[in-house]
C-alpha cells in the first residue's frame, strides 16, 4: 500500500512516521484501503492553525477528509477518528451480502 505524507508545516518529520503507522493500523483492520495521501499545512501567522487533508483510496470514489485544529495532537485525534469512521461506513455499505444456499 502506498502512503504519501506531505508536510508543509514546521512540525518535525517524526509526525510523518506516526501518521504512516496509524494508517498502516487502519489498513490491517480495513483491507479495502488501497492507498492514502495526507497533506499537512499551517494557516495563520500568530496563532497557527494546522490543517490535514486525507485522501483514502478505496474501490469506487475516493474518500477525502479535511480537519483543522490549533494543536497537532487534537488534529491527529480528530483525523484518525474520522478515518476509522468513514472506512467502517464504507465497509458496511459495500460489503457483499451473504446469500444462504437452500437445499431442495
Amino acid at each position: 500500500m502506498k502512503i504519501l505524507v506531505r508536510n508543509n508545516t514546521n512540525l518535525p518529520q517524526r509526525y510523518a512516521g506516526f501518521i504512516k503507522d496509524r494508517i498502516n493500523r487502519a489498513k490491517d483492520k480495513f483491507q479495502h484501503l488501497l492507498y492514502a495521501e495526507v497533506y499537512l499545512s499551517e494557516e495563520g501567522n500568530s496563532n497557527s492553525t494546522y490543517k490535514a487533508v486525507v485522501k483514502l483510496g478505496v474501490a469506487g470514489q475516493d474518500i477525502v477528509l479535511t480537519n483543522t485544529a490549533e494543536n497537532p495532537t487534537e488534529l491527529w485525534r480528530k483525523t484518525f477518528d474520522d478515518v476509522q469512521r468513514y472506512l467502517r461506513k464504507y465497509k458496511e455499505r459495500y460489503r457483499t451480502p451473504q446469500i444462504a444456499a437452500r437445499a431442495f
